[in-house]
């Protein structure tokens, strides 16, 4: 008996030795991304950030970083409760820029903008989701706009979006006008589900390197389809289509709810890139062309970067991975205030 039980020790102990080497070596060589579970899928929208959320999320060379979500998985924009004189709402729609990855609560350009305009009456309401698209947009508006009563929308278009919109995942499209909203009921509870809960599971991807490496491992072996990627080479023409479709629809239910309507690009790294050498991507020339004779307020924020007087855009203003760091948010906030009188 007390044989066998030593065995069991002695094998305990080794496998903890043998973690704690992976540990440091995955530590040491590659080390990896941490956050808890971020997302869920809800069986009408589909991808949503989880409600009341709070976390830290880490990743190497570019960002230490908290978050906070609120009710339906929006970023926070303010920390207590708003005066009751707040009477006006803007709701922001988009990506993972306007949600604010990569930056601390208080400094995504959402939050800068609810403390300069709460004065004026003003609630913001941050409803970007990372990874998502136009699709994405127009499914946020029709499932939310009952509930906040939005005095004005504002997409914050990104380069990303064109990829993101030939994914097919919100609408199935007929014949170029009529949109058909699709259903995620297949993608909630089961294993993610449990493991979104699981205490012990999100622990482990919060704080091990290993851990989170086996993970990204077996994810893209086992369920490849679930990782976002950008690859070049998408069919432009109809993705270019699909958000076009898209962007018009959004428009279309606004102004019908009798809400104001605009549209802000956000240049991606890319963009700067090339708008520095004299050129301009595809997809920001899409965008600019798109709304020219379109009736839709559309403002392209790549100048206010390009005319902001430091001599290397992307250092001051991006982190590594492509996102905005602290700065980029506030000249960001610091324009929309500038044209917040507008947004009425």
């Amino acid at each position: 008996m007390k044989k066998w039980l030593s065995n069991i020790i002695a094998m305990l102990l080794s496998t903890l030795i043998m973690l704690l080497v992976c540990e440091g070596i995955v530590r040491l060589v590659k080390p990896q991304q941490l956050a808890p579970v971020k997302f869920m899928y809800d069986k009408e929208i589909g991808l949503i950030h989880i409600p009341n959320l709070r976390g830290t999320e880490y990743r190497p060379g570019n960002y230490n970083i908290e978050f906070t979500n609120g009710d339906d998985g929006f970023r926070i924009t303010h920390k207590d409760e708003l005066p009751d004189y707040v009477n006006k709402k803007i709701m922001f729609i988009g990506d993972s820029f306007t949600y604010g990855k990569g930056v601390n609560d208080q400094e995504t350009f959402a939050y800068k903008l609810q403390q300069a305009l709460i004065s004026d009456s003003v609630e913001i309401i941050n409803a970007g989701v990372e990874g998502r698209g136009t699709d994405h947009a127009l499914r946020s508006y029709q499932f939310y706009k009952d509930k906040y009563q939005p005095n004005t929308v504002i997409y914050f278009a990104h380069y990303n979006d064109l990829a993101d919109n030939i994914r097919d995942e919100y609408f199935n499209v007929i014949n170029d006008s009529t949109l058909t909203p699709k259903s995620f009921e297949i993608m909630t509870g089961g294993t993610k589900e449990k493991l979104r809960k699981n205490k012990m599971y999100n622990c482990l991807i919060s704080n091990s390197h290993f851990f989170s490496l086996l993970k990204s491992v077996l994810v893209n072996l086992l369920i490849p389809d679930q990782i976002v990627r950008y690859e070049e080479g998408i069919d432009m023409d109809r993705a270019k289509k699909l958000t076009s479709i898209f962007i018009e629809q959004l428009k279309k239910e606004v102004k019908a709810d009798g809400r104001k309507f605009l549209i802000y690009y956000i240049p991606s790294n890319h963009d700067i890139d090339a708008r520095v050498k004299g050129k301009i991507t595809e997809q920001e020339e899409f965008f600019d062309n798109y709304y020219k004779d379109k009736n839709i307020e559309f403002y392209n924020l790549s100048a206010d970067f390009i005319d902001s007087g430091e001599t290397n855009i992307l250092k001051n203003f991006y982190l590594l991975e492509g996102h905005w760091n602290p700065k980029g948010h506030q000249l960001v906030a610091e324009k929309l205030k500038t044209d917040s009188n507008g947004f009425y």
